[in-house]
């Protein structure tokens, strides 16, 4: 007995530890969330980051006939930062008259933020970096009167920048003639000249399928300097792929085959994002398409580029599907310090608007049914908007999760950013404190038990049988019914109130 009770209360206590993400933060932005709307036209889906003293940015365009770029920022609690353009958004039109795209933004130590776009002010589309003073304004110190473009090949798109040991980092593909060639990496020194010992002269065109069209999804950097790129390739038939590149932008052979690891599970599969766990395994989130529903999936990868059979059901991947009708679509995610992984994205049911969509799995693939007591969470939508999804989750220095991504109601669309809450009880848990006050009654039970204690004081209600197993996994309640198919017998209730933590045996018996 005492063996199981020693079990029970390190296993609770891992649990607690873990700081999974609970519900979204009221303190957060006005009752959870921080909603700009930069046009009236509505805008294309951005992307956002963490900058110094936890500080949320989000850049993006908006939408129109004329293209221009958006740039936000929040304090750390969501609310607009008056010094930054007007009450925290700026807009810019670097090229009058042309479509210029906002697609990266990061800020510098020094309170100055690089943003990465594209503008068509030429003859064709050009990648375009910028950078901003503390106030938003252009910093027209950098480059030419603060931006430089790059002409990679014709129409050049860009997908994602990182900054990473003071280089820079932008990812995309070219067009020629409307047509797709090649995926690309520009490396730029911080006052954006290209990096000469990286790649050809600053740049790296990518080409596993020699003659076919490779876009660029997103990329990653490693500590040991290592690049991630996941993309498309498309020929005869399309494929994702994951390539390795080393540090001085050369592809590195030794990774997967010949440097790509390269996969399809239908034709519409795409990779979203990409993270390293730090001890050799590689995780890539998407979705793709099983009977017009989108299904999201993650994969782990060893150092090799080689599938994880340990990961998942031995074949390295695991799914997530709702039911018919419904869509769930990876689009973002983060490793946790507990080494779960934290997915945010969008769920559709039978084609009505998209909701938020946030996922946390077991560094084994499973689902961690911990969170939200299923393993995942599908968002109530904020205010009056009909649509919300989310594009990047984000961690700020206390652990706390941020989500942005975009909201719509009937006449535009906006960009917003969240804040979750963590769950909680490792307060009282890790102090040792115990709630005496606690009763459990009846006992023994014919099925239904009751708390002498209010919900929204119970931080957590958990049950286990007799071996130690977790059979129910609750918050905020004071009652209770066993199912009808739970065997008699004895089992332990844990207990963790606004107080402290109660451990009570119960007997089953119908």
């Amino acid at each position: 007995m005492k063996k199981t009770l020693l079990s029970i209360t390190l296993l609770a206590s891992t649990l607690v530890n873990a700081q999974m993400p609970d519900g979204i933060d009221s303190s957060y932005g006005v009752n959870g969330y921080a909603i700009i709307t930069p046009s009236v036209n509505g805008i294309q889906a951005g992307s956002y980051s963490i900058g110094i003293n936890d500080n949320v940015l989000g850049i993006g365009t908006t939408g129109g006939s004329n293209n221009n770029i958006y740039a936000i920022k929040w304090d750390k609690d969501g609310k607009p930062v008056n010094g930054f353009g007007t009450s925290g958004l700026s807009m810019y039109d670097p090229k009058l008259g042309a479509d210029d795209h906002g697609i990266s933004i990061v800020e510098l130590p020094n309170g100055k933020a690089l943003v990465a776009g594209t503008t068509d002010g030429n003859s064709n589309r050009d990648v375009l970096l910028m950078r901003l003073n503390t106030d938003g304004s252009i910093d027209n110190t950098f480059g030419n009167n603060g931006y430089i473009t790059y002409d990679v090949k014709v129409d050049d798109y860009i997908s994602e920048m990182k900054v990473v040991n003071n280089l820079i980092y932008i990812g995309g593909h070219n067009k020629v003639n409307g047509t797709i060639t090649d995926a690309f990496i520009i490396c730029t020194k911080m006052d954006g000249s290209l990096e000469q010992s990286f790649g050809s002269m600053g740049m790296r065109l990518l080409d596993p399928n020699n003659g076919d069209k490779e876009t660029l999804s997103k990329l990653m950097v490693a500590p040991s300097g290592s690049i991630y790129i996941i993309g498309k390739t498309q020929g005869q038939k399309s494929k994702q792929f994951l390539c390795k590149l080393k540090k001085d932008g050369i592809i590195d052979t030794s990774f997967a085959d010949k440097g790509f690891f390269q996969y399809t599970e239908a034709g519409s599969t795409v990779f979203r994002d990409v993270i390293y766990d730090g001890a050799g395994s590689l995780f890539l989130c998407g979705s793709y398409d099983l009977n017009n529903d989108d299904l999201g999936f993650l994969m782990k990868l060893d150092t090799n580029g080689v599938m994880s059979t340990s990961f998942g059901s031995g074949n390295g991947k695991v799914v997530l599907n709702l039911g018919a009708g419904q869509s769930q679509i990876f689009f973002d995610m983060m490793l946790l310090d507990n080494k779960d992984i934290f997915i945010a994205g969008a769920h559709r049911n039978n084609g009505n608007p998209f909701n938020g969509l946030t996922v946390l799995y077991k560094k084994d693939g499973t689902l961690n049914t911990d969170y939200e007591q299923k393993g995942y969470k599908i968002a109530a939508l904020p205010q009056n908007y009909l649509q919300m999804y989310y594009t990047t989750v984000l961690k700020q220095q206390n652990g706390q999760l941020v989500l942005g991504g975009v909201v719509a109601d009937p006449n535009t669309q906006a960009a917003f950013s969240c804040r979750l809450k963590k769950y909680k009880p490792a307060s009282v848990i890790n102090t040792g404190i115990r709630d005496n006050s606690v009763t459990l009654y009846p006992n023994p039970t014919s099925g239904a038990i009751m708390l002498n204690k209010n919900a929204s004081e119970v931080e957590s209600f958990l049950i286990y049988d007799a071996s130690g197993a977790i059979i129910e996994n609750l918050k905020h309640i004071n009652k209770y019914t066993f199912s009808n198919t739970t065997a008699n017998g004895l089992y332990y209730i844990r207990v963790s109130t606004t107080k402290g933590v109660s451990t009570k045996t119960l007997i089953l018996n119908r």
